[in-house]
């Protein structure tokens, strides 16, 4: 197998494939196909004023507060699996805003900027893909699971 880029052609006898929820597209021309869907998460920031000082997770909610300083704090949550590349759903940046909005005082919550939405890769089972079914030459570095990267997960799938 090899690799051909502007630098050049690296040859190698695996590789693992990190592109995230893009996988299953980019991996069938090679008759590779993978359970990934996106799984995306919105968010906005907003100005707060005694809002969390430390990264706080409304777990009932399924929002997640991180302060960026300077007064402010992003809000996210909600994850939804879709396309990777579908623009963000503007019945979720309310959806977010009437879970917290109980919570959290101090927040203008009609000041908010930076919408953004963000794809994470998702297998049906949460373990990453490695070896990718059916293709031993390649690995795969997904999913980051909603919680980051997972040791005990990467030992389990390689038994």
């Amino acid at each position: 197998m090899a690799v051909t880029s502007s630098g050049g052609q690296l040859r190698a006898d695996v590789a693992v494939v990190a592109t995230g929820a893009w996988l299953d597209p980019l991996v069938r021309p090679f008759g590779v196909r993978v359970p990934v869907r996106a799984g995306r998460g919105s968010s906005f920031s907003v100005p707060a004023e005694g809002a969390p000082t430390r990264p706080t997770c409304l777990a009932a909610q399924k929002v997640v507060c991180t302060p960026l300083g300077e007064g402010r704090v992003r809000v996210a949550g909600m994850m939804e699996l879709a396309p990777a590349d579908r623009p963000v759903d503007p019945r979720r940046i309310p959806a977010i805003i009437a879970a917290a909005r109980p919570l959290l005082r101090g927040i203008d919550w009609e000041a908010g900027t930076d919408t953004w939405v963000g794809a994470r890769p998702c297998t049906p089972d949460g373990l990453p893909l490695i070896p990718l079914p059916a293709c031993s030459c390649f690995g795969s570095a997904v999913p980051e699971t909603r919680r980051g990267a997972r040791r005990d997960n990467v030992e389990r799938s390689h038994r």
